[in-house]
């Protein structure tokens, strides 16, 4: 006898899940844990069982054989995985002196890093260690900055203002602060420097020509592109409009001199007749002792001139 149209077959006893070619109900012998389900479908199949133990499995046939959906979990279970990986690890167990039985919060400190950035509106002192900035008010202005070392205790501070201007300085615990302002020389400045050779970004006044697209902010300072040749010369304040050492230009040259000056000298003559006359009487020429150099210059120290390049 068929059965009904869209009915089940009745229960099938199996030792094993059934698989593609079985619709209806089944239940599983000991190999199975007696499981109890149902195989639902026509070429393909979800099958849905229970096991002895309560437990319940789901997983889709089809001719490529099983998709594995396997166990479901249950609200209970997720209690048990908690406690389970709860007591994977020792609760003696500590991460930077912080015990492992409940979740916990790592700040900077604990890992050796730095605290997050922070606005301020006065540049911080010792007591801060970390990233900072200014907010546009306060005395901070918007410089931005970075302390270095043990809030409390010595601490390294550097930072750089909206000029481009860095300063350095190290705050001490015994409340003394030493530094400043890394470089106070603008691009282009004259620099006494104490060594015959310029260090590394300087080039020496000598007169020298430089590349103008490769040193823009110097040629600000020089737009012929040529240094100026300070060997051996002596610096002068420009007048610019003083009248001390007026018609001059910016870098112009200017050679020695003497300033402008006479001399007043004597002559022994006979009252009323003008010139002394008698045995012996004519011109007599006198010429002081040669003494001094090729220039007139100061008491002086030289150094040598450079300037910054970029």
């Amino acid at each position: 006898m068929n059965l009904a149209k869209g009915a089940y077959p009745g229960l099938r006893s199996v030792n094993e899940i059934p698989s593609l070619g079985y619709n209806g109900a089944f239940q599983g012998r000991e190999s199975i844990n007696y499981a109890k389900g149902v195989s639902i479908g026509d070429s393909d199949y979800g099958q849905i069982w229970v096991n002895s133990s309560g437990r319940l499995f789901a997983q889709f046939s089809n001719n490529n054989g099983a998709k594995q959906g396997g166990e479901c979990v249950y609200m209970d279970d997720i209690t048990s995985i908690e406690q389970k990986a709860n007591n994977a690890v020792p609760s003696s167990r500590k991460v930077n002196g912080k015990a492992l039985t409940r979740d916990i919060s790592l700040s900077a400190g604990d890992v050796g890093a730095f605290n997050g950035f922070i606005f301020v509106n006065s540049i911080p002192t010792r007591s801060y260690v970390g990233a900072w900035g200014g907010s546009g008010n306060g005395s901070s202005g918007w410089v931005k900055g970075l302390n270095i070392g043990t809030a409390g205790s010595d601490v390294g501070q550097l930072y750089i203002d909206p000029d481009g201007n860095l300063y350095a300085y190290f705050l001490n615990n015994h409340d003394f602060t030493r530094g400043g302002a890394v470089n106070t020389h603008p691009v282009g400045s004259p620099i006494p420097w104490p060594l015959p050779n310029a260090p590394t970004g300087y080039f020496t006044c000598n007169g020298q020509s430089f590349n103008k697209s490769i040193y823009p902010q110097l040629a600000v300072a020089y737009p012929s592109g040529k240094l100026p040749d300070l060997r051996g010369e002596f610096i002068r304040g420009w007048d610019d409009g003083r009248g001390v050492d007026s018609g001059r230009g910016i870098l112009s040259w200017q050679a020695d001199e003497f300033k402008s000056h006479s001399h007043s000298y004597q002559t022994i003559n006979e009252p009323g007749t003008g010139r002394a006359s008698g045995a012996g009487a004519g011109f007599q020429t006198f010429e002081t002792n040669k003494t001094g150099g090729n220039e007139t210059r100061p008491r002086n120290i030289a150094f040598n001139y450079i300037v910054r390049a970029a």
